[in-house]
């Protein structure tokens, strides 16, 4: 009887598990009031940050939708999905792309397209100098594998790249002293990175 008990307890938490098909199929309130849930939100940047396709599918139809406060997670973890599962990535990225190049361009949407997140690197206040070279180590050997948009993407972080390194040479930065790879991008995620 007690173990009767703790299943019905239990049951209601997983069923009020948000999954994506929640988020599609609702309205544009509806999404940004799904999204102001911590838990739904927190679910959603945990799929898009381990690359998981089903999660990633879902990033064009929310960013209109996404509070503000959300914005630099899932940009994180979008650029942690870059480097983790990059043709996945780039599919939606590209998804995003045609949501700006059919709606407009707009400061909500302009932070989730390519040019965007393929510059976007772990935050050097932050991340050691060696958290941004491992990255685009990362970046280096996955990128030209996934075709012309993994090429083009990789030439816009290079850019940035070079000229972080001009501005560094100028002014050295105060780079922070975590480490990207062991306190946010998850290892324990299948990756495609050598």
């Amino acid at each position: 009887m007690k173990g009767l008990a703790i299943f019905i307890l239990i049951v209601p938490l997983f069923a009020s598990a948000i999954q994506p098909k929640d988020l599609t199929s609702a309205d544009e309130h509806q999404k940004y009031l799904l999204l102001q849930n911590p838990a739904n939100s927190k679910q959603l940047i945990r799929g898009v940050k381990s690359s998981q396709p089903i999660w990633l599918a879902v990033v064009p139809d929310i960013i209109d939708s996404l509070p503000q406060s959300q914005n630099h997670a899932l940009m994180n973890a979008m650029a942690a999905s870059l480097i983790r599962s990059a043709p996945d990535t780039l599919n939606t990225l590209a998804g995003v792309d045609n949501v700006i190049a059919r709606e407009g361009h707009s400061a909500q949407r302009d932070k989730f397209g390519s040019d965007s997140i393929c510059v976007y690197v772990p935050d050097p206040h932050i991340y050691s100098k060696q958290s941004v070279k491992e990255y685009y180590s990362r970046a280096k050997a996955v990128l030209p594998r996934a075709g012309e948009a993994g090429r083009s993407c990789l030439e816009i972080m290079g850019e940035l790249i070079a000229e972080m390194k001009r501005e560094n040479e100028k002014k050295p930065y105060k780079w922070g002293n975590k480490d990207y790879f062991k306190s946010y991008y998850p290892l324990t995620v299948p990756t495609e990175t050598p």
